[in-house]
């Protein structure tokens, strides 16, 4: 399943199309569902609440026997291990440093595996979104260090309120308006060409 209708899709590229005719730079969009499955964190939050569990049972009203508060161990375990696994509980299990910190590693992958760097002119340019996360980052070659960092500070600040109501498309859209304004007046355009996709890329 994917985030975004093809209609969204569409609109996001000939978004990218207009900002690039008049730009010497390149931008690449790239959507990631989640940027790691954090299969560790369900089971583990499962195993330390079911452990406390016959600690927890001595302060009972009512006595059960072992077999019994042991059942209870293991529904314990395997329904956490399950309920927990539910992105929007993900969320909010998950702290925050860690799934940042894992969004700002898949960010790094994806500006090296979409060849981002690769440009003639070293404008290359990544909008990289993972929407479980609620994190946006934006990564760039070294020709456009002439443009400060708060430019795209700015432009993340604008974007993140609209993630996390839902609204990948308004965001991204919010983005590409801020950096592209940025773009076409440090590096207007002097050829046409084209090096990087502008369809979105879903991974």
């Amino acid at each position: 399943m994917t985030l975004l209708t093809e209609k969204q899709k569409y609109s996001l590229e000939e978004h990218i199309r207009k900002i690039e005719s008049r730009t010497d730079a390149e931008i690449v969009m790239v959507l990631a569902k989640r940027s790691d499955n954090y299969g560790y964190a369900p089971t583990l939050i499962a195993a330390c609440t079911s452990m406390l569990i016959p600690l927890a049972s001595l302060f009972w009203p009512f006595w059960l026997p072992l077999s019994e508060v042991v059942f209870i161990q293991f529904v314990a375990f395997f329904g956490l291990a399950i309920l927990l696994r539910i992105p929007t509980l993900i969320r909010l299990v998950v702290p925050r440093r860690t799934k940042f910190f894992r969004a700002s590693n898949m960010a790094m992958r994806q500006f090296l595996t979409q060849q981002v760097h690769t440009t003639k002119n070293n404008l290359g340019l990544l909008i990289f979104v993972s929407e479980l996360e609620h994190y946006i980052e934006i990564i760039t070659d070294h020709g456009l260090r002439k443009i400060e960092n708060t430019a795209w500070e700015i432009a993340i600040q604008n974007a993140v309120p609209l993630l996390q109501k839902g609204k990948i498309e308004e965001s991204f859209k919010s983005i590409i308006d801020l950096v592209g304004s940025e773009l076409v007046e440090h590096f207007p355009k002097t050829a046409n060409k084209a090096e990087l996709p502008n369809r979105l890329i879903e991974i």
